[in-house]
């Protein structure tokens, strides 16, 4: 059934707006270079069909290749709904209790807590000292669930403040290794990326079984400077829970597609996991879902996430359920969310996702009924 669904999200339907997406590819173009990105890729879903895809610019400046929708890129944070996915796959089956201590699930937990937080490792690492700020992991070991590490409320007291942190996201790989008795990357490949179709994604660059992929890899440009210059690639090479991942437009709309019918975690488990969370102190309603941004345009929902590798890489995947609409963006410079403070949980603030809002809104297409089935 994966598969099948996997073959089909690319039939477009037959009642596709061309006026829309004729008006999103001028914007995305002309936003690509006002920002200076040296190349980007879009998908668009309409009812799980892949309405409009297209690269815009290059993958390569100096050897001259350019960017289409079946580049690869790495995605940096838009790892993070993929590996919020796979957990609630164990939840799904008896495997794993969110509400259960983080340290449970992970194995030699108080050993790396001690080395991430000893004021040797921090000296050593000044970046590091602000990503494990206030974070109790001896103190609170008992307390700090798995879901306090899925809805960035990991820090001060467990559950009750949002603070975004990729850092401590991404040691969530711990807790699919615990569950899952194997490596992340192979977790990642033959539960999703493998049964999905989804052929020109890795779990992360490191990865060597495929080398045609790597091969097609769009390389990364520091933008800052008004010009794209080649830049390294970013460190680390290899897959954790909060980036890593490589991946094209298509592929995620692949993945997009089975999250709507359901054929990647049950309906009720993707609601749950778009909807915001609560401080456990205050009751404020939160940012975050699980895996997810979860935010009210004027009455209108919307999910979402974004990435950003800096001075590398940056994406943006918006899923609009009630147009059943969905936007993936990747490119190989950081602008495309450096800058905009979308960590704060207000996707508003980027002008790609203010394009593509006004664009949609100007058709007034909304209807009433739940996306998916």
């Amino acid at each position: 059934m994966l598969l099948l669904l996997a073959l089909l999200v690319l039939a477009a339907p037959d009642t596709l707006d061309v006026p829309l997406y004729d008006r999103v590819d001028r914007a995305l173009d002309s936003l690509r270079v006002e920002h200076d990105l040296p190349g980007l890729a879009v998908a668009v879903l309409e009812d799980g069909h892949v309405a409009f895809a297209r690269g815009y610019g290059w993958a390569d400046l100096e050897g001259g290749r350019p960017v289409t929708a079946a580049t690869p890129f790495r995605i940096a944070s838009l790892t993070k709904p993929l590996a919020a996915s796979l957990l609630l796959r164990q939840v799904e089956h008896g495997r794993l209790d969110l509400d259960r201590p983080f340290a449970d699930y992970a194995e030699g937990h108080d050993r790396w807590c001690q080395i991430f937080t000893s004021p040797e490792v921090l000296e050593q690492e000044p970046v590091l000292r602000d990503l494990v700020a206030d974070w109790r992991c001896r103190n609170e070991r008992d307390r700090l669930t798995v879901r306090h590490y899925l809805t960035h409320t990991a820090q001060g007291e467990p559950g009750a403040a949002y603070r975004y942190n990729g850092f401590l996201y991404g040691q969530l790989f711990r807790v699919a290794e615990g569950v899952g008795g194997r490596p992340f990357a192979d977790l990642l490949q033959d539960s999703l990326f493998t049964p999905l179709g989804m052929t020109r994604t890795l779990p992360s660059q490191a990865d060597s079984t495929r080398p045609d992929v790597l091969a097609d890899l769009a390389l990364p440009y520091q933008t800052s400077t008004g010009r794209p210059e080649r830049a390294d690639w970013p460190r680390p090479l290899g897959a954790n829970a909060g980036a890593g991942v490589v991946s094209t437009v298509l592929d995620l709309a692949r993945f997009d597609a089975a999250l709507d019918h359901g054929e990647v975690i049950g309906s009720e488990t993707r609601d749950a996991s778009t909807t915001p969370s609560r401080s456990s102190v205050t009751g404020e309603r939160l940012p975050y879902g699980l895996g997810w941004f979860v935010q009210d345009l004027g009455g209108e929902p919307a999910v979402w996430h974004y990435g950003w590798q800096p001075g590398a890489y940056s994406g943006l995947w918006l899923r609009l359920p009630r147009r059943g609409l969905t936007l993936i963006l990747l490119s190989n410079g950081e602008e495309l969310s450096s800058g905009f403070g979308l960590g704060e949980g207000d996707v508003e603030r980027s002008p790609f996702a203010r394009a593509f809002l006004d664009v949609v809104r100007s058709f007034g297409r909304l209807r009433t009924g739940p996306r998916g089935r």
